[in-house]
This record gives structure tokens, C-alpha cells and sequence, in this order.
């Protein structure tokens, strides 16, 4: 919901950066943080769970902190002395980095939850 409201205000509030500029920083945002995301899809262990179509996922603190990191750089930045357009664009980027990275690492998940459901049944199914 913050990431949503984010970037509803980046398209609502005026903004002296120039549009390229913007949209070249969220691109490479949503590009780094899908390689982050698919990445961290791929090391996150899972296994089936009890009732029928359920999984456990392996809690993560680096996906916690993905957040707080973004919008602590964008805060930061924003509230500088340096307001340098190139600055104001790589908060965009910041904006779209989480989200990107939280699409890529759940359909990852869910790949492999797919394999894992298609696995011969054993007494703990894990990946």
C-alpha cells in the first residue's frame, strides 16, 4: 500500500526532474530489484504444509530491511541540501525497487512450490 501511494504522489506532485530522467531510474529500479527478487526467490526455502495446498515460507530479514533501506535512501535524499535532478530520479528508482523485487521473489516462490507439489510425497517436502 505505502509502495502504491508512492508512486501515485510521483505522478500527481510536479516534479523539476525531466521525465526521461525519471523514467530511466524507475526502469533500472524495477530491473535491479527483479534480479534481486529472482535471486532471493531462489534461496528462499519453503516447505509444504499440513492442509492441502498450503506451503511454509523461511522467514527473511533482508526482505524486511529491502523496505526500510528504500524509503530511508528516498527520504534522505529528499530532504538534502543537494536537490540535483539526477538525485530526485534514483528516488524513483528506490520507489520501484521493493515492489519489483517482491513480484519477482513471489512468483519465484511460487514456481517452486509448483515443483514441490508435483514431487513424490516423502515425511517433510522441501526446497
Amino acid at each position: 500500500m505505502i509502495s502504491l501511494l508512492s508512486i501515485y504522489v510521483l505522478a500527481v506532485v510536479p516534479e523539476p526532474t525531466p521525465i526521461w530522467l525519471r523514467t530511466l531510474a524507475g526502469s533500472i529500479g524495477v530491473v535491479l530489484g527483479g534480479v534481486f527478487g529472482f535471486f532471493r526467490g531462489k534461496v528462499t526455502p519453503i516447505r509444504t504444509g499440513e492442509l492441502p495446498d498450503t506451503i511454509y515460507v523461511g522467514p527473511s530479514l533482508a526482505a524486511s530491511l529491502l523496505w526500510v533501506v528504500a524509503f530511508a535512501l528516498r527520504y534522505w535524499v529528499r530532504m538534502s541540501e543537494h536537490q540535483l535532478p539526477i538525485l530526485m530520479a534514483l528516488t524513483d528508482g528506490l520507489i520501484l525497487f521493493p515492489p519489483a523485487a517482491y513480484v519477482v521473489m513471489y512468483w519465484m516462490i511460487h514456481r517452486k512450490y509448483e515443483r514441490l507439489k508435483g514431487a513424490p510425497a516423502t515425511n517433510e517436502n522441501t526446497l
